[in-house]
């Protein structure tokens, strides 16, 4: 017997194909014989953060990327980074030829509570797939760490908003380590951009050139809503 969540999936590919897909079949037969897509999204596994739900878009429009804590790994001179994100990014920069990447955090996000618990010493990752994932975050949850007064686990977590923040801002500095990426920076071919989405309020925030965030879809100074 097929368990009630995977026959719910089922029977929602199923809706799917019968009002969406049916809805758009010239689209849907033109993106059969291949795909463009001008943007690249690199964000969290988070049930609760959908790109393509978030941004409203349609199939072929987005490439989307997603792994734990939204990290990308730095250039490694003479050691291939044998990892599904980089290669993903390559084969939508160099191969596709996308014209923008996107990375986005959020909110709330598990894996930086967890890079921040173990930079802090209230936990240790015992996994070593996980573990090892996270020491991307490390040295920024280590930076945030030595400028926030800390007492508890509150605090830590607390002060992984910022730190979920600030690794968007590693992880395009990250991504600019790499030659194939800074050069069609460099020459104008790609931009980068780094957001981070607000759970409890749907807001959408991007870093500035200084690396601060500011709302993307409301007026800074109206305040919350």
């Amino acid at each position: 017997m097929t368990d009630d969540r995977i026959a719910r999936l089922i029977r929602g590919s199923r809706d799917f194909r019968k009002r969406e897909y049916t809805d758009q079949l010239s689209r849907m037969r033109e993106l059969a014989e291949g795909q463009s897509p001008e943007i690249l999204m690199i964000s969290c596994m988070d049930s609760r953060v959908e790109p393509a739900l978030i941004f409203d878009t349609e199939p072929g429009q987005m490439f989307t990327v997603r792994n734990v804590a939204n990290l990308v790994p730095p250039f490694r001179s003479g050691r291939p980074t044998l990892d599904s994100a980089i290669a993903a990014v390559e084969f939508a920069v160099v191969s596709v030829g996308v014209s923008h990447v996107v990375v986005m955090g959020h909110s709330r996000c598990r894996g930086i509570e967890l890079a921040m618990e173990a930079a802090s010493g209230y936990s240790s990752i015992d996994s070593e797939p996980i573990g090892e994932w996270l020491e991307t975050a490390a040295p920024v949850c280590r930076r945030i760490l030595d400028d926030t007064e800390v007492s508890d686990l509150d605090d830590v977590h607390a002060a992984a908003r910022h730190a979920g923040q600030e690794s968007v801002n590693n992880s395009i500095r990250n991504l600019l380590s790499y030659p194939w990426i800074s050069d069609r920076v460099e020459s104008g071919d790609l931009e980068l951009h780094g957001w981070w989405f607000e759970i409890e309020t749907g807001y959408l925030w991007g870093a500035k050139p200084d690396g601060t965030f500011m709302p993307l879809d409301r007026n800074p100074a109206s305040g919350p809503e």
